[in-house]
């Protein structure tokens, strides 16, 4: 009978089959309706706690991680790309939330801070 393993890291959970070993990134949203609504922009993330915190969007076509950054505490980051606003964006292992629902939007860029998810 094959046995199944749940092995954690800190960006993916994998599911280990006999020597194949999937990665799972199926993410649970806050809300399940991330449509699209026109706005596209850039992405920029200022962590307002004292400590590190990993940031995470997700593609809404695949309900995949598309990136991930480690944010220091106290600090803003440019993630570089431009997203769509039925983006998610993840801190951690909160639950994800659309980037149009959660971010300011001003001059194409999706602001987001740490308190926005607390």
């Amino acid at each position: 009978m094959p046995k199944f393993f749940v092995l954690a890291s800190t960006f993916s959970v994998f599911l280990v089959y006999g020597d194949i070993a999937l990665a799972q990134q199926k993410g649970t949203y806050e809300n399940t309706t991330c449509e699209f609504g026109g706005r596209v922009g850039g992405v920029v993330f200022k962590n307002e706690s004292a400590y590190p915190i990993n940031v995470k969007l997700w593609h809404p076509d695949n309900n995949k991680i598309y990136t991930t950054k480690k944010v220091a505490g106290n600090t803003s980051v440019n993630f570089g790309i431009n997203v769509g606003d039925d983006w998610g964006i993840q801190l951690g292992s909160s639950k994800i939330k659309c980037i149009g629902a959660t971010a300011t939007w001003a001059k194409d860029i999706f602001s987001v801070s740490s308190a926005s998810f607390y």
